[in-house]
């Protein structure tokens, strides 16, 4: 077995094979580069790279969208306070403002939010399929399909069938 040295930061020379050279090396291997997190579960030997600010991003547009979601729940016919709305989230309001944030307002507010999120990923997945990061429905031309399909219909099944069938193109 050959053996080499190599000179640590320290300024001492460690035989390759010493485990105190493994060591370094490993330590060197996860150090994370600048503006970059490492996160990280050795015990299922799995790391990643996060970068510094698209982790503060996603943390800003987060607060935004629980801040958005709180408001949302309390306007409407009858206006709620802000703490009335998490009081009765967490099990801790009157039953009034516990039926109107809980039954009538969050699941609209839950289907909003798979609806956004649906999409979104519908938007992803045609900007990575067409491998254009500009691509939209105008510009791909599948608004322009829907349109046909709808005068198509409302033309050829009569203005009293169209409506259930537009709600297929």
């Amino acid at each position: 077995m050959k053996m080499t040295a190599k000179q640590s930061m320290s300024g001492v020379v460690l035989p390759r094979t010493s485990t105190a050279y493994q060591e370094e090396v490993s330590a060197q291997a996860v150090a994370a580069p600048q503006g970059y997190w490492r996160a990280a579960l050795p015990r299922y030997g799995v790391s990643v790279l996060l970068e510094k600010r698209a982790v503060a991003v996603n943390i800003g547009l987060s607060a935004a969208l629980l801040a958005a979601c709180v408001l949302y729940l309390s306007l409407g016919s009858v206006t709620l306070s802000p703490n009335a709305v998490v009081a009765s989230l967490v099990g801790q309001g009157d039953s009034m403002t516990a039926f109107m944030v809980q039954q009538l307002r969050l699941p609209r507010l839950i289907a909003a939010c798979f609806t956004g999120a649906a999409f979104a990923l519908a938007g992803v997945l045609m900007q990575t399929l067409a491998r254009n990061r500009l691509a939209t429905p105008g510009i791909i031309g599948i608004d322009n399909g829907a349109t046909a399909f709808a005068v198509a219909s409302i033309v050829g099944l009569g203005v009293g069938i169209a409506p259930p069938a537009m709600a297929l193109a």
